[in-house]
């Protein structure tokens, strides 16, 4: 017997056919979570402009809470 075990991945497609308020809601949800990323880049850029070094992602998610 090989001692190697091979992993087969399968892939699946799926279709969401969401009603209207559930698209208005995805709809939020991605645009709050694009604003976040900008956000959090645009703080790391200013971090990086007044110190010369990279803000850690720790650092970022301690902020949030």
């Amino acid at each position: 017997m090989c001692s190697e075990t091979k992993l087969i991945h399968h892939p699946y497609k799926f279709k969401l056919n969401p009603t209207e308020k559930q698209l208005d809601k995805i709809r939020q949800f991605a645009g709050a979570r694009r604003w976040m990323w900008n956000d959090a880049l645009e703080e790391r850029k200013t971090y990086y402009e007044y110190t010369g070094k990279t803000l850690s992602k720790t650092k970022q998610m301690k902020r949030l809470t």
